[in-house]
């Protein structure tokens, strides 16, 4: 150190360091444990003081050259942490701005990202804001703060430069985060209020050039301040290093106490953190005065404090659904200082088993905050011994919701309940169940006294948006005379967390499996939902969320039904839902949901695989025959194998028709010659012949009394299909 410090200096850190000749402090130097001193020459210590801290580290050294000078010297300081900075937020706005002349406007602030005032730009008043790159040249300056508030306003920059010649001037308290190292070649801040800047820099630090001059507060705990030759810095400095070259001052003024800034950094807003399982809830004070203790608050109660910060507090949830935390500082001057509050959900552990009854807690009215479930429906007793949630329609949009935490997270869950669902015109609107990433709808059939249930599918291929379908097995369920199920439905699913992949099953029969579910927000991963479709209520009984499947045996919880693991040979003590024994293309999942047979590639035996007929459309337990519908010579099975269309004999291809010849008078003979597209003739196609205005008909020989106003003809073995014209009869042509 070769400038002087006018006023005190604390080091944190027994590293050895010099004052050369002309540097010092006026005030007191403060240092941990009990360093050797080493004057050399002229150098002089006013007094040594011993202070209450640890005696070690011992015997590491101060140097202090000839003309150095030290006010006081207090060995074994109590220490302290320099405080963090968090790096700033990316700017938003995407525009980058020069400005060359005082006339030239910058425009919209809340679309920049990187603004360069060119030499002879005049000052420029800067709102608060999240910016890029700012640089100010000779004969420009940045003007920050809101004059006349006392309220620090708040910049934050990636880069901030200002080059000889410029400035950057206060008109209030500023808050100035910077991403990386400042350089200055000019003078930042007010020299009558220094206490108005406070400068925060996450990664580097802070270089004063001459005759550049701070006034301000800098934090740099990553980064070194350095002072050259004649630089002034007054204020207050906090960083990992300071050099203060010769002719350099730093007139230390006592700092601003700011209240301290408690942040919550873990568990972080939106998490879901199990029932029972002790959390450890991490606070910082990321500026500010140092409190001299705090504590956690979950709602309005005190879980336990800390003494030094930054700390953790152990957390043990024991209460469901949304818990707000907030650190509250102990009284500093009289104040108590409090974070944001960070709000997580605590989540059931498994099994959650609800039967909305008395015994379990339930009390008739809003099922919201009982017993972990969230929503906007209605616990009711529907008889003395049998209660239930209502779930109205639209517009009040009932819904129930339960959040759980798995004892063994990415593996499958299984859930369900019992529903009365009303059958909405469409899967929008008849959306009645949710679990993770599944999504199913009760709609009206095309049968008026029936109602079907719906799934959410998303392609293998995209992995994006999602079209609503049929389920694989039929699961028609009546209605009443309102259009609501007429009998309870029990309706249950299988979550793979690993793969995000579902199965669903109705009554105990799965109707669909190995789904895609759509993206979905993180927070509803673990979350099953029921709701009341728009156009009528839903009820809603005994749920249940299980690592076992309790809607039909199912040992190694694969999703397939022991008995029919043992029926067919399949194995039921272990997870074998994905192979595929007859190299069909079926899982046995999905063969288990068909109920075809996973040791035969074509159950019906009619020549086509099951894969292929699930594919088409087709029943894989109904034999296909072979028939040639469209009189292409092929029949439905070998186009079927082959890929083409059976109802289509051109197969898609658009067949080339030319007239070869044309009726030269009222009644006449009209070919068409059919040709494919490369020119060859096409025998045997189909050729429709219609009849437009005038009344004209057709007749398929020139002496027939039969004819018609359409008619469809085959070509002959050339491609020629021939017909006859009949004009109708007029007053000029009888």
């Amino acid at each position: 150190m070769n400038g002087v410090v006018e006023g005190s200096a604390q080091v944190l850190s027994a590293e050895a360091f010099s004052l050369n000749s002309g540097g010092g402090a006026t005030g007191d130097l403060l240092v941990p444990g009990t360093p050797r001193l080493i004057l050399n020459g002229s150098a002089r210590v006013g007094e040594t003081v011993t202070g209450t801290g640890p005696e070690s580290p011992t015997g590491w050294r101060i140097t202090l050259n000839s003309g150095a000078s030290v006010g006081r010297l207090v060995t074994r300081d109590t220490g302290g942490a320099i405080p963090a900075v968090s790096p700033p937020s990316f700017p938003a706005g995407t525009r980058d701005v020069a400005i060359n002349a005082p006339s030239q406007e910058i425009g919209e602030f809340s679309t920049v990202r990187n603004l360069t005032l060119n030499s002879g730009a005049g000052p420029r008043e800067i709102p608060p804001g999240t910016y890029g790159s700012f640089t100010a040249n000779s004969g420009s300056s940045l003007v920050l703060g809101q004059a006349g508030s006392a309220a620090r306003a708040t910049y934050h920059f990636q880069r901030l430069a200002l080059n000889s010649g410029s400035a950057l001037k206060l008109v209030g308290p500023v808050e100035i985060v910077v991403a990386t190292a400042v350089s200055l070649n000019a003078p930042m801040g007010e020299p009558h209020h220094p206490e108005w800047m406070e400068c925060r820099i996450a990664a580097g630090g802070l270089t004063l050039n001459s005759p550049a001059r701070f006034d301000g507060y800098v934090t740099a705990p990553h980064g070194a301040v350095v002072l050259n030759s004649q630089a002034v810095l007054t204020g207050g400095v906090q960083s990992d290093r300071l050099t203060l070259n010769s002719g350099s001052r730093l007139i230390a003024l006592a700092a601003v106490q700011r209240p301290p800034e408690l942040l919550i950094t873990s568990p972080s807003a939106g998490s879901l953190v199990p029932a029972g399982v002790v959390q450890p809830v991490a606070i910082e004070n990321h500026g500010g005065a140092a409190p001299s203790g705090a504590g956690l608050w979950v709602g309005e109660d005190s879980v336990g404090q800390l003494a030094v910060l930054p700390g953790s507090v152990d957390w043990l949830p024991d209460r469901l659904g949304v818990q707000r935390l907030q650190a509250r500082a102990y009284p500093v001057n009289g104040d108590v200082v409090a974070s944001p509050e960070v709000e997580v959900r605590v989540a059931a552990s498994l099994p959650v088993v609800s039967g909305f009854a008395s015994a379990e807690g339930f009390a008739v009215g809003p099922v919201a905050g009982q017993e972990g479930w969230e929503g906007a429906g209605e616990v009711y007793a529907s008889q003395e011994d049998d209660w239930a949630i209502r779930l109205p329609a639209a517009p009040e949009a009932g819904w129930a919701a339960i959040y759980y935490s798995p004892d063994e997270p990415g593996a499958a869950v299984f859930a369900g309940g019992f529903i009365r669902p009303h059958a909405a015109s469409s899967p929008s609107e008849g959306l009645v169940a949710e679990f993770a990433g599944a999504q199913v709808a009760f709609v009206r059939s095309s049968n008026p006294f029936e109602g079907e249930f719906m799934v959410l599918s998303v392609s293998d291929q995209t992995g994006a948006g999602g079209i609503w379908r049929r389920v694989d097995r039929p699961s028609p369920v009546s209605l009443d005379g309102e259009g609501r199920a007429a009998n309870r439905v029990e309706v249950s699913f299988r979550y793979d967390h690993s793969t995000d992949r579902w199965d669903f099953h109705v009554d105990g029969l799965a109707v669909a499996a190995d789904l895609k579910a759509p993206p979905f927000e993180e927070a509803h991963r673990r979350r099953l939902r029921f709701a009341g479709s728009a156009e009528g209520d839903t009820e809603l009984d005994d749920v249940y969320v299980d690592r076992e499947n309790r809607a039909f045996e199912d040992l190694d919880r694969d999703g397939i039904d022991d008995h029919w693991e043992r029926y067919f040979g399949t194995d039921p003590t272990r997870d074998d839902r994905s192979d595929d024994a007859d190299g069909d293309g079926l899982s046995n999942v999905v063969e288990y949901v068909l109920w075809t047979d996973p040791t035969l590639a074509d159950s019906d035996g009619d020549g086509l695989s099951d894969a292929l007929e699930h594919r088409l459309g087709l029943n894989p337990l109904e034999f296909t025959y072979p028939t040639d519908d469209d009189e292409d010579g092929r029949s439905q099975i070998e186009e079927l194998q082959a890929g083409t269309d059976p109802t289509d004999f051109f197969d898609g291809t658009v067949p080339v028709l030319n007239v070869v010849s044309a009726p030269g008078d009222p009644d006449g003979l009209l070919i068409v010659q059919v040709s494919r597209p490369g020119g060859i003739p096409w025998p045997h196609a189909p050729v429709r012949f219609e009849a437009g205005a005038g009344g004209a008909c057709f007749a398929t020989n020139p002496d027939s009394t039969i004819t018609h106003s359409e008619i469809e003809l085959r070509s002959d073995e050339q491609g020629r299909v021939t017909v006859y014209i009949r004009r109708a009869a007029t007053e000029e042509n009888p």
